[in-house]
């Protein structure tokens, strides 16, 4: 069973765990495991400790803001491979279509494509089709 961390309602009932010391940890991802572990030890230190309110607050403040960071930079690496994946794919299509080329310039004009799709440089391919097409006028 997925927990869904973006139900207020989920969040809410982990973090009263957290304060109970009984959140399960285990079926949590990552982030979030790292958050209520660390959160636990905020409210233990709060309720046996003598741990300061403001600073228990202040401690679960910080704790949040690393975990949504890490949460974007999650999605963020997950967008940069999706999008490299698209871009090996378009590659394969491209070295297929250099194998069917009956010229110099279809081959060097695919060549530059897969460069520029390989290293995300998006004007890498423009670049060289000028140089190209200079080089093929004269």
């Amino acid at each position: 069973m997925k927990i869904d961390l973006r139900d207020s309602g989920v969040w809410s009932a982990l973090e009263r765990q957290a304060y109970d010391g009984t959140v399960n940890l285990l079926p949590l991802p990552p982030p979030a495991y790292k958050y209520f572990s660390e959160l636990q030890a905020v409210y233990r230190a709060f309720r046996f400790d003598g741990m300061p309110k403001e600073d228990a607050e202040h401690a679960k403040r910080l704790l949040r803001k690393a975990y949504d960071e890490q949460v974007k930079e999650i999605h963020r690496a997950r967008e940069v491979f999706a999008e490299y994946q698209n871009a090996v794919r378009t590659a394969g299509t491209l070295t297929s279509e250099i194998e069917k080329s009956q010229s110099v310039f279809e081959i060097a004009e695919r060549a530059c494509k897969i460069v520029g799709l390989l290293i995300g440089d998006g004007s890498f391919y423009e670049r060289q089709r000028r140089k190209i097409l200079k080089e093929v006028q004269t």
